[in-house]
């Protein structure tokens, strides 16, 4: 799934840039606005990616049993070296984030704070489970719209968006809460 975060921030940059013009708030994304955008993309993918280690140092006892091919069952790294680049994942996706600005980088932090919440604890529960995954993918997108200016202004469409993408997702993650199962 990792190749699928770039279209988050993306969009929500687009959605923004869309909105702010079509409501006379700017002209069209300058090169220092495409800039932004790829600033967005690469803290979404950092933030993604600590993420998915994250998931799997959480699952380590679930995965020994049921998918003892991974990387960290399966001896090919160690926990210890999962930790580390975890941790340097979250903290460069955060820091890369404040090439933004502030409003960027409390969205980072608070979609790194999702995403810990939602691989340590959240993923169990039936429904805040789904519910933490779509706000995850949720925040990606805000994390393009807050890169192109966005702070609640033409908001209509962007909200829908976030709104709409978290809810998609977290109704693709509940079906699949049931993948290992009979």
């Amino acid at each position: 799934n990792l190749l699928t975060v770039p279209g988050d921030p993306l969009a929500g940059f687009l959605l923004a840039s869309a909105a702010a013009s079509a409501a006379g708030l700017s002209a069209a994304p300058t090169d220092a606005a495409w800039a932004r955008a790829g600033v967005a993309v690469a803290a979404a993918l950092l933030i993604y990616l600590h993420g998915l280690i994250g998931n799997d140092l959480f699952d380590r006892k679930e995965d020994e049993r049921e998918r003892p091919e991974r990387p960290l069952p399966a001896g090919l790294i160690t926990p210890r070296a999962a930790t580390t680049l975890c941790l340097l994942t979250a903290a460069a996706g955060i820091a890369l984030s404040w090439l933004n600005g502030w409003a960027s980088f409390g969205t980072a932090l608070l979609l790194t704070a999702t995403v810990l919440l939602y691989n340590g604890v959240m993923k169990r529960f039936r429904i805040l489970g789904p519910l933490f995954m779509g706000a995850c993918r949720a925040l990606s997108l805000a994390m393009g719209a807050v890169a192109a200016g966005w702070r609640g202004e033409g908001s209509s469409p962007t909200l829908a968006a976030i709104g709409f993408l978290g809810l998609y997702v977290a109704a693709v993650t509940a079906v699949a809460q049931n993948e290992t199962r009979a």
